[in-house]
């Protein structure tokens, strides 16, 4: 149980950060910690098993994909452009 609130919590944190400055290292703990507890749980295939996998598959998706928006975002050749608003008749 202590390992899913762990997991979980680090998971919480990494998708809710906000500061840019923060976000990887967040991405890249969570990312350690679903792991490990995504081999522990292969290794026990305890009650629960499937639901649990699957939640820590579905994280760790979540956390890569969250790392390549971030990473791109950061990068200098991303651009972003606004459509300008259409001046009112």
């Amino acid at each position: 149980m202590e390992t899913t609130v762990l997991w979980r919590d680090m998971y919480a944190a990494a998708m809710l950060e906000l500061d840019r400055s923060r976000i990887g290292k967040r991405i890249q703990e969570a990312q350690a910690v679903v792991q490990a507890a995504l081999d522990k749980e292969t290794a026990s295939r305890g009650a629960g098993f499937a639901e649990e996998l699957q939640a820590l598959r579905d994280a760790m998706h979540n956390l890569r994909t969250l790392q390549r928006v971030e990473l791109s975002a950061a990068s200098p050749t991303a651009t972003f452009t606004m459509e300008p608003e259409e001046a009112s008749s």
